[in-house]
């Protein structure tokens, strides 16, 4: 199952590089990464970290970031030279909120996780709101669409 979240990056003064942004990732996501090791002789693969995800990639199902409209994509692809298609700005995020196209989950610039899987359709709505809430408090920021796989 391929589902996106969305990670906060932290403020910085210029515009990060791919790279940068690559390395912070990594360093939030990677914590939370299960891994599995095919044991010999066993029927199956044991579980030795517990995790959320198997794997993640930037972009990857969720090429541009969720909620942008077409004429912004321009303006913040062409501010990251067209480098990153999958970064945003939480202010564009928000305005064009859709609960719709909530993430998953949300990884702050701490590393903090929030959100999981809703279960119903007023799950979803509360985790949407709690979603919007959270990214509030990041309006300065950029973000990157990650897609995760479980």
């Amino acid at each position: 199952m391929h589902f996106p979240v969305f990670v906060v990056l932290p403020q910085s003064k210029g515009i990060p590089s791919r790279k940068d942004v690559e390395r912070f990732v990594d360093r939030v996501l990677t914590p939370h990464q299960y891994v599995e090791r095919d044991l010999r002789g066993a029927e199956e693969p044991q579980v030795v970290q517990q995790g959320w995800w198997d794997w993640y990639r930037i972009g990857g199902s969720f090429e541009d970031p969720a909620h942008e409209s077409r004429e912004h994509r321009s303006d913040w692809r062409s501010f990251f030279r067209g480098e990153f298609a999958n970064v945003g700005k939480v202010s564009t995020l928000l305005e064009n909120w859709s609960t719709e196209a909530t993430p998953v989950r949300i990884v702050l610039p701490d590393g903090a996780v929030f959100g999981e899987v809703a279960r119903s359709e007023d799950e979803h709505t509360r985790w949407a709101e709690e979603a919007r809430q959270i990214l509030d408090r990041y309006r300065g920021h950029l973000y990157v669409v990650v897609d995760c796989h479980k």
